[in-house]
This record gives structure tokens, C-alpha cells and sequence, in this order.
């Protein structure tokens, strides 16, 4: 990862509101090289303030695939009890097709059982790219 993309996903976790904000808008805005920045994204869309989280959100539809190298990551973001965070972790997952592969089990429980519709949803529709 780039040191500026690098500095961008740790201003993701600052406290500050105004700093996570400035760094989900630029990271936004370079979304077509941010693939690195998937899981932070991610765990972003689940931020207490609403325009971090549209900013994380806007980053994480103009994505695209992210990096195979990433997908145990994601696969363990499937665990996180908020629907959001599953969605966007199914989203990007499924967008790797039959290249993730081994994320149908994890995809598997999380359609099952995920409290969130939302999650449940997308969850089983990656598991339809997949296969």
C-alpha cells in the first residue's frame, strides 16, 4: 500500500469526526486504486457519523473486485454482527466470483444466520456469483 493511501485507511480509525471524514472522501474519490483499502472501507460503512459512512459507502461501490489476497479478511468480516459490515463484505467477496471460492461456507452460515436482512441477502447472492 502506498504511504498515502496508507495514511488515509489509519485516518479511517481517528477519533477525530472531521479526519475519518476527509479520508473517507479522498479515499472516495480514488476508489479505482484503493482496493487496499476494502477492509477498512468496510469496517467504515459501520462509523457513528452518517456522512463518514456515505463516503465509506460511495469508496466501496466504485471499488470494483478487491485483491484476492485480501478475501480472509473479508471472510472474516462475515462474523461481524453488523449488517452492514456482512454486506459489504459479501458485496466485495462475491465480486471475486469463482476466484472466492473458499469463502461459500463462511457465505454459507451468514446467509443462514445473520440477524440483518440486508446481510442475509447479499450474502446468499455472492454465493450465486461464486458458483
Amino acid at each position: 500500500m502506498d504511504a498515502a493511501l496508507s495514511k488515509l485507511v489509519t485516518d479511517l480509525n481517528n477519533p477525530n469526526v472531521a479526519t475519518r471524514l476527509a479520508a473517507a472522501e479522498a479515499i472516495a474519490q480514488a476508489a479505482d486504486g484503493a482496493q487496499e483499502a476494502a477492509s477498512a472501507l468496510i469496517k467504515t460503512v459501520a462509523d457513528s457519523d452518517d456522512q463518514v459512512r456515505q463516503w465509506a459507502t460511495s469508496a466501496l461501490e466504485d471499488l470494483g473486485p478487491p485483491r484476492t489476497e485480501d478475501l480472509a479478511e473479508l471472510i472474516a468480516l462475515l462474523n461481524d454482527k453488523r449488517g452492514d459490515v456482512v454486506y459489504w463484505a459479501a458485496t466485495l467477496i462475491g465480486r471475486l466470483g469463482q476466484a472466492a471460492v473458499s469463502a461459500q461456507a463462511a457465505l454459507t452460515a451468514a446467509a443462514a444466520k445473520h440477524p440483518a436482512e440486508n446481510a442475509r441477502k447479499r450474502a446468499q447472492w455472492a454465493l450465486e456469483k461464486i458458483k
